[in-house]
C-alpha cells in the first residue's frame, strides 16, 4: 500500500502538497510517463507492453453523498460505486487500471480497495481523508458535510 509522507514545499501550492503527501502526483506523474514511453514505442514500430491504463477515481460514497459533493481529478475517470455495490458493480472496472479510491472520510474507501485487492486488483491508491480532507485542506469550494 501507498504511505502518506510529511513532504515540505514551498512552492506549488497547497493542492500539490496534500496531493504529494497522499501519493496521487507521482503515481499519475509515473503512469503519465509510461504511457508517454508506450506511445513512443508504437510509433517506432515496436510492440506494446501493457494496455493503456487511465486511473479511474472510485467514489464508494452513497448517491446522496456524490450530489453533495463531488471531486474530479484531471486525468481519471470518475466511477460511482457505493461500497454496498461494489461486491456486484466491481466487474466494471479492469484490474490493469490504477484505482483511486474515495469516501467521506477514508474508512469505506479503504475497505474497497481491501476488497479490489483480493479480486486482483494491484494498481490502488487511498485518497487520504477523504472528500472531508480535500475540501478542508485542498479544494474549500467543495462542500463539507
Amino acid at each position: 500500500g501507498l504511505q502518506p509522507r510529511a513532504v515540505g514545499l514551498q512552492t506549488g501550492g497547497l493542492q500539490r502538497r496534500v496531493m504529494v503527501a497522499c501519493g496521487l502526483v507521482e503515481r499519475l506523474q509515473a503512469l503519465r510517463a509510461r504511457e508517454a514511453r508506450r506511445a513512443e514505442g508504437a510509433q517506432s514500430g515496436q510492440r506494446q507492453r501493457e494496455p493503456q491504463a487511465r486511473p479511474v477515481l472510485l467514489d464508494v460514497r452513497e448517491p446522496w453523498e456524490l450530489a453533495t459533493a463531488r471531486l474530479e481529478i484531471d486525468g481519471a475517470a470518475l466511477v460511482h460505486i457505493p461500497l454496498q455495490s461494489l461486491p456486484h458493480g466491481h466487474d466494471a472496472l479492469d484490474p490493469g487500471q490504477p484505482v483511486l479510491a474515495l469516501c467521506h472520510h477514508g474508512v469505506r474507501s479503504v475497505a474497497a480497495l481491501r476488497f479490489l485487492a483480493d479480486q486482483g486488483f494491484d494498481h490502488l491508491v487511498n485518497i487520504a481523508g477523504g472528500i472531508d480532507a480535500w475540501s478542508r485542506d485542498v479544494d474549500p469550494s467543495i462542500p463539507r458535510y
